[in-house]
């Protein structure tokens, strides 16, 4: 099974969009989970990455993480610390160790309710008087029935500050001797550390981390200076851009049009803040030694601003990040005046992109070896489809720029939106109030559901696993890379001024109301959304979940059955598109034959018990005269539903990728022979159909409408016969085309095993007759079932397949 992934107990709510990766930042306040680069996972705690405020010459991490204090733990071990140089530079640092908040955790609170998340902070541990209270919200734009918004790489970071202190007037001349509310001095700052110089697209840190070896820049940019786009991004600010040099300057006048990015660390990251009136904001564009680091926190201390490496403070400011540079961050600060009893937002938003999904750290090397498809397991992000796009002005890979300055000018709607998505869950957690009438209690229906606190927290915060599952979200990559994608791919900018309206209907809205455009949001219906089975999918792309970091197999079938009502519930055009996806692999078919762990484990207990014989050690072929047998199965049978659309750790192996030609990754048994899996399916493609019928047909599975086909008449109720409405619209369940497609597949499953597991003919499946050949036959592949035996489990998913 591999050891089991624990990064402990501090780990915090993601940020990030579908399939565009995420940070993780601990309710410690240090970012520390890496998932830049979907599919892989680094926790390395970064201590060049954080947010600190300044309070009258006070300034203080916004963390309790002891590695913020210094620059001891900065991961580079591998500098060699007997130069003089960099003796100076630990010298240096000696006396300019940084204050953090208490690790005993007394500093502040921290609160969840995906997407969303706060710090609340103890005004004693950021403030010498106590009287600046300042709280932090950050949040990505992962709203229901949005799809453009779902995958954008974006985070926000809202932080108030207030002056707790009241400005009063007196005349009374024995007060005149008292001490006056004042107005504080306060910088925020925000600061991160280059994760493009390395494979994993993570800070850099010895033994977590392989140094990528491509040449990176970091670059001042704001203003309604370059990269960012006046159509969509009003709001003045400035920020730093860290990214590989290949983005920009491989596009220069004159050079050859091609896309220079192939990597999963090729690409960008961005930190940016909003400018207010009466803020001043400075911006670090790059630091890259101890030394630096050190005198930048003393600036930020003393002043309240950042000051660059070289002394310049330019939005148009460039440098080159040194190949031998012990750490590489850029930072952003706003500071200002907080007079008594007042209160200002500070908006800070980080974006990134890395617009291509890939599997395989040396496909490229490889395939210019032995003339392979070096994109085998690569995708294009979904979040490139939208904004920006690949074109003249702003290039894939280098949009960090103008996704930040789309999140400053959107912030407040997209948190308007999560509020008002959240609102009635969050209501209905309340204590019960008492109505006045009964029209009160028929005015909203919602409100007659009554959930407990633990249970509200649970629906929304374990909604983390849609974004932070390793999820992939995209189009798979021809053998010409990004340079093969087609300009339809591409959406310069949404044609409907309706995309952006700020409305709470708009919030909660699904793909059914009137509000939305279409299954994919793009005025697309089922049919563009199911797709044809093709490689590319649908108009949704493909999407796929990881079951877990220890399994990373994509869409298993038994894990997405349980676990994927959120996601129809808010996003249908995707539980649609991996609803079709996992029906077409239903006529897939792979003949390799395999070993299966269960197997390989009997036999390996079975050697086990044997005696041991000094003179005469074990051999090979009594390991295969056991009483166990190991029978090498197929990869994949036609007519077998699959468990799987493939695993992360076989791109390198096999070049194979994931949702695209790897189905059944799993090897513990013979999933070609589960007894669940096409009942599952089966369940999937009628829930699929049930949840867009009219409200009056949701007694309705396959109507005689929808499929145009027989079907087993019921009784009336009650001894009248109920009319049946006919199904209109997208509202009246799947297109006939769609449903038929997705259920002739699912019929095939099951008509399938309905031949081969029932041998007595009763009606109802029977477990295998060896277990010790197979192993289990279903999703619980720790427990074998006695031989010929039934199964409750089994048994009553196969009777609501059949019902």
């Amino acid at each position: 099974r591999g050891r089991c992934v624990d990064d402990g107990e501090a780990a915090g709510a993601p940020l990030g969009g579908m399939g565009a990766g995420t940070l993780g930042r601990t309710y410690r306040g240090d970012f520390a989970q890496w998932h830049l680069r979907p599919g892989t996972h680094t926790h390395a705690p970064a201590a060049h990455t954080f947010a600190a405020v300044r309070v009258d010459g006070l300034a203080t991490v916004l963390s309790s993480l002891e590695a913020h204090g210094g620059w001891e733990n900065d991961g580079d071990d591998d500098v060699d610390e007997t130069s003089d140089a960099n003796r100076a530079n630990r010298a240096s640092t000696i006396s300019s160790r940084r204050r953090v908040l208490p690790a005993d955790g007394s500093g502040g609170t921290y609160r969840a309710l995906y997407p969303r998340s706060s710090y609340e902070y103890v005004p004693g541990s950021i403030s010498a008087r106590g009287d600046v209270a300042l709280t932090q919200t950050q949040f990505s734009p992962v709203l229901p029935g949005r799809y453009r918004e779902a995958s954008l790489p974006v985070a926000v970071f809202r932080f108030t500050a207030r002056n707790t202190e009241i400005a009063t007037r007196s005349n009374d001349a024995d007060k005149m001797n008292a001490t006056k509310p004042r107005a504080r001095e306060v910088a925020l700052m925000f600061q991160f550390e280059n994760p493009t110089r390395t494979k994993e697209v993570a800070p850099h840190a010895n033994g977590k981390t392989r140094l990528a070896g491509e040449g990176s820049e970091h670059a001042a940019f704001g203003g309604g200076a370059e990269y960012a786009s006046d159509a969509e991004t009003k709001t003045p600010h400035k920020g730093a851009h860290m990214y590989t040099k290949r983005v920009l300057h491989e596009h220069s006048p004159g050079a050859k049009k091609t896309n220079s990015v192939s990597e999963p660390w090729h690409g960008g990251l961005a930190v940016a803040a909003a400018e207010t009136k009466g803020a001043r904001v400075t911006v670090t564009s790059g630091i890259f030694s101890r030394a630096a680091a050190a005198n930048h926190w003393r600036a930020f201390e003393s002043r309240g601003e950042c000051v660059s490496e070289t002394g310049v403070d330019s939005v148009k400011h460039r440098v080159d990040v040194p190949s031998n540079a012990t750490l590489a961050y850029s930072a952003v600060c706003v500071s200002f005046l907080l007079p008594p009893g007042a209160s200002r937002e500070v908006v800070f938003s980080v974006a990134w992109d890395f617009p291509v999904a890939s599997f395989d750290d040396d496909a490229a090397a490889r395939a210019e070896k032995n003339g392979a498809d070096a994109f085998a397991t690569a995708f294009v992000k979904r979040y490139a489809r939208y904004h920006p796009h690949g074109g003249e002005d702003v290039h894939l890979g280098a949009a960090a720029p103008a996704l930040a300055a789309l999140a400053l000018a959107r912030a407040s709607e997209w948190e308007d939106a999560v509020r008002a998505w959240q609102k009635p869950y969050v209501d209905s957690a309340k204590p019960r109030t008492e109505k006045k009438s009964n029209a009160d209690d028929d005015a909203d229906a919602r409100f007659r559901v009554r959930r407990p606190p633990w249970f509200v927290s649970a629906l929304f915060n374990e909604l983390h696993h849609l974004v932070d599952a390793g999820t992939v979200w995209g189009r798979p990559l021809g053998v010409a890379g990004l340079d093969g994608v087609a300009d339809s791919f591409f959406v310069s900018h949404p044609s409907r001024e309706s995309e952006y309206v700020s409305t709470a209907s708009r919030a909660t809205a699904t793909a059914f109301d009137e509000t939305t455009s279409g299954e994919d949001g793009e005025g697309g219906d089922a049919v563009d959304v199911a797709g044809n089975g093709g490689v590319w999918g649908g108009s949704l792309g493909r999407f796929g979940l990881a079951q877990n970091r220890d399994a990373p197999v994509y869409n298993s079938l038994p894990a997405y059955f349980f676990g994927s009502w959120a996601l129809v519930k808010f996003w249908p055009g995707i539980d649609l598109s991996v609803v079709a996806d996992l029906a077409s692999a239903v006529r897939f078919e792979d003949d390799a034959e395999r070993d299966t762990k269960w197997a390989a484990d009997r036999v390996a207990a079975q050697v086990g018990d044997l005696p041991e014989d000094d003179d005469k050690k074990t051999t090979p072929s009594q390991k295969d005269a056991g009483s166990v047998s190991v029978a090498r199965k197929r990869r994949k049978v036609f007519g077998a539903a699959p468990h799987d659309l493939g695993d992360t750790r076989e791109g390198p192996l096999f070049g194979r990728g994931p949702l695209r030609d790897s189905v059944n990754a799993h090897d513990v048994s013979d999933v070609n022979a589960w007894l669940d899996l096409a009942p599952m399916l089966s369940l999937l493609v009628a829930r699929a159909h049930v949840l867009r019928l009219e409200e009056d047909e949701d007694d309705v599975l396959f109507s005689e409408e929808a499929y145009d086909a027989p079907t087993l008449e019921r009784p009336p109720r009650g001894g009248v016969e109920k009319k049946r409405k006919k199904p209109t619209g997208s509202r009246g369940g799947l297109p006939s085309a769609v449903l038929r497609s997705l259920f002739e597949d699912a019929y095939l499953s099951v008509s399938t095993l309905a031949r081969t597991r029932d041998p007595d003919g009763d009606g109802t499946l029977e477990h295998v007759a060896d277990p010790a050949t197979h192993g289990p036959d279903h999703a619980f592949d720790r427990w074998a079932v006695a031989a010929g035996s039934k199964s409750a489990y089994c048994g009553s998913l196969w009777l609501a397949a059949q019902a």
